[in-house]
């Protein structure tokens, strides 16, 4: 199955929750952000979302501010 990361095409595995996802690309750190779809996806909801062909990700690190 083939998303987008940051505007680039990966062949990833069907029906891939998006935490082995991201464990695979090693970015499930923390501070980390993921939009799916131009949708905040928090990381409590990563272990039970699911990734559907053509989804396309912006992975960023999140940074409070004040």
């Amino acid at each position: 199955m083939r998303i987008s990361l940051n505007d680039e095409y990966l062949e990833t595995t069907e029906n891939i929750k998006l935490l082995l996802f991201m464990q695979q690309q090693q970015l499930a750190q923390a501070g980390m952000a993921v939009a799916i779809n131009n949708l905040v996806v928090p990381q409590s909801c990563w272990q039970e979302t699911v990734l559907r062909p053509d989804d396309k990700l912006s992975v960023f690190r999140a940074i409070a501010g004040g």
